[in-house]
């Protein structure tokens, strides 16, 4: 029933809306008489019994949710760039438009399906991953009572059919027959202005990840020796690093016109792309970018360096996602054990 108040000889009509103890919807208007603000407030509610008013709520799209989200992450400084692709996946999408007390798992099996198209289950899985705490936020913050459960009901149908998963332990390898050969090929080609060969001969003597070597080392940081890296990945704080400059890493970056600004002044999405561009033209298959980090620093375990060491160069953080890059045969260890009797 709507609050009738009398002021300054006219009547205000207010009607407030619960749903399990809340407010959901609120709204007041002013009239000349008493009948005219009860007619109105009776209107309101009637509108609202027959689903013909949207709350403020319900008006909240997935978009919204996952802006909020993102603002909550920004607010207690953590670190939202592992997070910037899944996000702008949601944002931008049907499903983004949609109002978040609408979604069911259907309409999440439909944006899975159609973002997994060009996309690996693991990639996909991570964005569904970032739904769900964006509706973790939702409830929490927002106080809009969003289902958490049909983001687990579609992540749970797209694992079983194989578009949303865990990643796969990539161990391809990368030779030197490889690279020369794309690069070969890259130097033909006219209007090109990326020096290839040195950024992936590089990407496999300082094996960090791509933003790192293109948009993270700064003449002003390296000493000959090491440089510094400033706010490199961490899930938890941040993180900035004084990261060893091995011979055949100096050498390249040396070799580099000395400038006020970056050392590899290139964007690192086109040099990808003319990477696996040219792979697809030569007919050199599976090959990613991921994979030059990945033989670097399997080198740098071949050629004798232990955990900690290679954990210097290459940024890793744990022994667990290390050990994928250690090709270890049985007679290596034979050979090693050898090696260390003619020592004593």
């Amino acid at each position: 029933m709507p609050t009738i108040r009398q002021r300054n000889g006219r009547f205000q009509s207010q009607v407030r809306i619960k749903q399990h103890g809340e407010i959901v919807h609120e709204q007041s208007a002013t009239f000349d008489t008493e009948p005219q603000a009860l007619r109105w407030g009776y209107g309101i509610e009637d509108q609202w019994a027959k689903g013909l008013i949207v709350s403020k709520q319900s008006a909240k799209t997935v978009a919204d949710i996952v802006a909020a989200h993102r603002a909550a992450l920004v607010d207690a400084e953590k670190d939202t760039r592992g997070f910037e692709h899944s996000f702008n996946g949601l944002i931008d999408s049907k499903l983004g438009k949609m109002q978040a007390l609408k979604v069911e798992a259907g309409d999440i099996v439909e944006w899975g399906k159609a973002y997994g198209k060009t996309r690996s289950p693991a990639t996909v899985l991570h964005a569904l991953m970032a739904l769900r705490s964006c509706y973790s936020t939702a409830r929490s913050e927002m106080k809009i009572k969003v289902d958490v459960q049909e983001v687990a009901d579609a992540i749970n149908h797209l694992n079983r059919l194989g578009i949303a998963g865990k990643s796969t332990e990539r161990d391809r390898r990368v030779t030197d027959a490889e690279v020369d050969a794309i690069c070969k090929y890259h130097e033909k080609m006219e209007g090109t202005t990326i020096p290839l060969r040195k950024c992936m001969t590089l990407a496999i003597a300082l094996p960090r990840r791509k933003g790192e070597l293109f948009s993270g080392m700064k003449w002003a940081d390296y000493d000959g020796e090491t440089i510094k890296l400033w706010d490199t990945k961490d899930p938890t704080k941040v993180r900035n690093e004084l990261v060893p400059v091995l011979p055949k890493a100096k050498a390249i970056i040396e070799s580099m016109p000395r400038t006020k600004g970056f050392i590899m002044p290139y964007n690192p999405g086109s040099v990808g792309t003319a990477i696996y561009r040219i792979c697809q033209l030569i007919g050199i298959e599976d090959l990613h970018w991921h994979d030059l980090r990945h033989e670097g620093v399997s080198r740098l375990f071949e050629a004798g360096l232990d955990i900690p060491r290679v954990a210097m160069v290459s940024g890793h953080q744990s022994w667990a996602t290390l050990r994928r890059y250690v090709h270890l045969k049985p007679g290596d260890v034979v050979d090693r054990m050898r090696e260390l009797e003619k020592a004593t």
